[in-house]
């Protein structure tokens, strides 16, 4: 499957809680896989509520609470069941600044 293309923007919700939101635009798949490291580390698959793009519009956003530190974040999608998984290949890394 081709790489997924996406964008990253940061927020504020109503509850004053800060979030970084991830707009997947193109994709094949039906769910979502995110990566994410900070510089000079190994990236860690974040676990999701959920996973399905379709439910939630292309749009995930992940809260955090300490700024200033540079986040690098990749994603991959897949589609099919349990043996018979399909994987895309890696977005581009996008980087911002919390």
């Amino acid at each position: 499957l081709p790489a997924p293309q996406i964008t990253l923007s940061k927020g504020i919700n109503t509850e004053n809680i800060k979030f970084v939101q991830i707009t997947v635009k193109k994709y094949y798949g039906k769910r979502i896989e995110v990566y994410f490291r900070k510089k000079n580390e190994d990236y860690q698959k974040l676990s999701l509520r959920f996973n399905d793009i379709k439910k939630a519009n292309g749009k995930f956003r992940i809260g955090y609470k300490n700024g200033g530190e540079l986040l690098i974040v990749r994603v991959r999608t897949y589609s099919g069941k349990k043996n018979q998984t399909k994987y895309s290949k890696y977005s581009k890394e996008k980087q911002i600044r919390l």
